[in-house]
């Protein structure tokens, strides 16, 4: 199953509900499992949240996994709609250009312009 266009609470209570049917036939899908495919499905915009879930230890259970998704959405769409630039690009062009020794115009541009008085130094 994969969330698509689905808000996540729309996409969480469907995957409950294939997870409820599977049980009704005899076929229980174990936490761990419910977890993995719950975090597949999510896909692309997921994969840095997922990919950090799985690596916690323990891995959360799923009735703590869904609330974490829902609020990782709530916040990348407080970045997104802050700055117009995806959080995970805002970062990657963030540490790009201090990488490389550029000057970081992301601050500039989304920030409200260059500090009065010509100094620029990071802050």
């Amino acid at each position: 199953m994969k969330r698509g266009s689905r808000s996540i609470y729309e996409y969480s209570q469907i995957f409950k509900a294939h997870c409820a049917q599977l049980l009704a036939m005899g076929r229980l899908v174990e936490d761990t499992g419910k977890v993995h495919w719950y975090l597949r499905g999510l896909g692309h915009e997921f994969s840095t949240f997922s990919i950090t879930q799985l690596f916690l230890t323990p891995i959360p259970s799923f009735k703590d996994i869904v609330p974490k998704a829902e609020s990782f959405d709530l916040f990348s769409k407080s970045i997104d709609h802050n700055t117009g630039v995806p959080a995970y690009m805002a970062n990657f062009s963030l540490a790009a250009s201090n990488r490389y020794g550029r000057p970081n115009n992301y601050q500039h541009k989304y920030k409200g312009g260059p500090s009065k008085g010509g100094n620029h130094s990071k802050q």
